[in-house]
């Protein structure tokens, strides 16, 4: 593997098999020319992710303006140690993992999914491509105001994806806060999949008691777990 440092032409292998492109170059970029004008193949990296590391497993896919890394994190280190060897995409280091990436011999994979855009042939989030079987939606407020004008624009993101999730699908959502509050209740009765909320608030279908010291750890005490079953 060859590491290059900054852009240029010569950094594109004339021989390459596929070329994956980010989010961080335009059309128009000198390398970007030079896979055009070769007719070299080329994607983009949520697709690649999905094809590699997501599909044939229960995809379950943590969203959310803030607590991705950590949630999906914890998701994989759960099931990790009840043994069920997770395929997963970690966008931070953590120290039970020897990587950020693994596609898993298991059923599940853990992924998370960002909602900035994916390149500039598919302005459109991330977690557009990684078809949620699990969904976890952690909050949704203003952010990425390089690409979104508004709240209301990342709304429709969010909106989008619920309503294209199936009845046999799941979308966990954290009523604490009020934005997504308020998403919930449009999508309630209004979309196929289910919908479980969680968090302090009274309504929250797993509502969070309290927490205590437990060693290093913490103890979560919550009401609501045994009415809501995921079948992985």
């Amino acid at each position: 593997m060859r590491l290059c440092r900054g852009y240029s032409a010569g950094n594109v292998p004339a021989d390459a098999s596929l070329v994956v492109i980010g989010n961080a170059v335009s059309y128009g970029h000198e390398e970007i020319a030079v896979v055009e004008a070769r007719g070299l193949p080329y994607s983009l990296f949520p697709a690649i992710l999905y094809e590699l590391v997501i599909k044939g497993h229960h995809s379950l896919v943590v969203t959310g303006t803030h607590g991705k890394t950590t949630t999906t994190a914890l998701a994989a280190h759960v099931l990790k140690t009840l043994g069920r060897q997770p395929g997963y995409f970690i966008g931070g280091a953590v120290k039970s993992f020897a990587s950020g990436v693994a596609r898993g011999a298991g059923a599940v994979c853990a992924v998370e999914g960002d909602e900035y855009d994916s390149a500039f042939f598919a302005k459109v989030p991330k977690f557009s491509f990684y078809q949620p079987d699990t969904l976890i939606v952690t909050a949704v407020e203003f952010d990425h105001g390089d690409i979104y004008p508004d709240l209301e624009s990342i709304n429709r993101q969010f909106d989008t994806l619920v309503r294209g999730m199936s009845a046999k699908q799941t979308a966990i959502c954290c009523i604490d806060d009020s934005n997504l509050h308020r998403l919930v209740k449009s999508w309630l009765g209004n979309v196929a999949c289910r919908i479980i909320t969680y968090g302090q608030h009274v309504e929250s279908n797993i509502r969070l008691l309290r927490s205590e010291p437990a060693g290093t750890s913490q103890r979560v005490i919550a009401k609501g777990f045994g009415k809501y079953k995921l079948a992985f």
